[in-house]
C-alpha cells in the first residue's frame, strides 16, 4: 500500500499492542470460519482480521478473493494510510459505501491500491478496551446493500474474536513460570552468551573506529538474539540477561586491540538497575567520545558518559557502554 498522511488523534495514539499471530490464535480455522461468515452475510469479496504493531497493521488471517484485491495473509501495511485507523479516530464511519466517490476516501491511495468500493470494519479490543486490531470486510462493489445491521454483524463477530485473543493471552501468561524456568536453565549453562566484535569502519578512510559487541546465544533454538532478549523481558529476566551480556562483552574487550573502543548496547532498564555499577566495579570512568548506531561510520562524536545514579524516567530508548582505549573501563550513556 502507498503511505499517506493519517490522522493525529488521541484515540489512536496507543495503537501498537504487543499481540502477534503466534500468541493470538488468529490463524486458526475457527477464525477463518468467522471471516467467511462475515463476508457471506454481507455480500463482500474478502474479510480479514488484523493486528496492530507500532505504525503497521499485520493481516493475520484473510479469506475470499484475495488476489483480486491485492491482499495476502501475512502482509504488513502502514496503519496511517488505512480505512481502519480513520474509523477508530472517527474520521470515517464503520461502514463506507461508494468509496471511489466518497470525498473522504476516493483520493486515498489505499482505495485504488486495493480497489476498494465498500468497507465495513470493527475493532478487536483487549481487556482495557484498547484496540488490538480490526475485523474488516471489503468489496470492489459500491456496497449498496450495507446498512447499520451490517455494522452490528461485524461488531458481534469482532467481539467473539476479541474474547478468543484475550483467552489466548491469559493462557500465555499462565505459561510464564515454565518459560522463565526454561530460560534460567539455559542461562545456567557456562556458554550461554558469546560475544562477537563487529568492526565499525569510517567510510572516508576505511579505518576501524570501534568494535560493536554483539551477543549471540549458542544452543538456543527458538530464534535469534532479538528473540532471546524479548523472551527474557517477557518473563522478567531482561535485566539479568543484559548483565550477563555486558559481562561477556567486557571479557571480550580484554582480548581486543587496546587502541580500539568497544561499544555495547544497553536498555534504560539495564542502565538504571541497582546492579548497573557492579558490573563495572573498579573500572575507570572518564569522559569519551562515542558514536551512536545511527552515526556509525561518520566522523561526528559526542561525549557520552553519565553516571548510572543519574538515570531516571527520562532515559533514552537505547544506551551504550564503551571501553576507553587502553583501559577495561565501562561507561554508560543514558541521556
Amino acid at each position: 500500500m502507498t503511505d499517506v498522511s493519517g490522522p493525529d488523534n488521541e484515540h489512536v495514539s496507543d495503537l501498537g499492542m504487543t499481540a502477534t499471530v503466534d500468541d493470538s490464535g488468529l490463524g486458526g480455522e475457527w477464525v477463518r470460519w468467522l471471516l467467511d461468515t462475515a463476508r457471506g452475510r454481507l455480500g463482500m469479496d474478502i474479510a480479514w482480521v488484523s493486528l496492530f504493531s507500532g505504525d503497521q497493521q499485520l493481516i493475520a488471517s484473510a479469506t475470499g478473493d484475495l488476489d483480486a484485491m491485492n491482499v495476502r495473509e501475512g502482509m504488513s501495511t502502514p496503519l496511517e494510510s488505512s480505512f481502519c485507523v480513520r474509523v477508530l479516530s472517527g474520521q470515517l464511519p464503520p461502514v463506507v459505501t461508494g468509496a471511489g466517490r466518497d470525498p473522504r476516501t476516493r483520493d486515498l491511495p489505499v482505495t485504488s491500491d486495493l480497489g476498494i468500493g465498500s468497507y465495513v470494519g470493527a475493532p478487536l479490543l483487549d481487556a482495557d478496551s484498547r484496540p488490538l486490531g480490526m475485523l474488516c470486510c471489503l468489496s470492489r462493489e459500491p456496497g449498496v446493500q450495507l446498512d447499520h445491521e451490517s455494522v452490528r454483524t461485524v461488531e458481534l463477530l469482532a467481539d467473539l474474536i476479541s474474547d478468543h485473543v484475550r483467552q489466548g493471552r491469559a493462557a500465555a501468561l499462565g505459561d510464564l513460570p515454565r518459560r522463565r524456568d526454561r530460560l534460567r536453565a539455559y542461562l545456567a549453562t557456562g556458554a550461554a552468551v558469546t560475544t562477537y566484535l563487529q568492526p565499525v569502519v569510517d567510510m572516508v578512510d576505511g579505518a576501524v573506529i570501534c568494535h560493536e559487541a554483539l551477543s549471540r546465544f549458542p544452543g538456543w533454538v527458538d530464534g535469534g538474539p532479538a528473540t532471546v532478549f524479548s523472551e527474557a523481558l517477557a518473563v522478567g529476566l531482561g535485566v539479568e540477561l543484559e548483565e550477563r551480556a555486558t559481562r561477556a562483552a567486557l571479557g571480550a574487550a580484554r582480548n581486543a586491540p587496546s587502541a580500539v573502543p568497544i561499544a555495547v548496547n544497553l536498555s534504560p532498564m539495564r542502565c538504571c538497575a541497582p546492579r548497573s555499577s557492579t558490573c563495572c566495579s573498579g573500572a575507570a570512568r572518564p569522559r569519551w567520545p562515542s558514536r551512536s548506531p545511527s552515526t556509525a561510520g561518520s566522523t561526528t562524536t559526542r561525549p557520552s558518559w553519565r553516571s548510572p545514579a543519574g538515570c531516571g524516567p527520562r532515559a533514552s530508548p537505547s544506551a551504550s557502554t564503551t571501553r576507553v582505549p587502553g583501559t577495561p573501563a565501562c561507561g554508560t550513556s543514558c541521556g
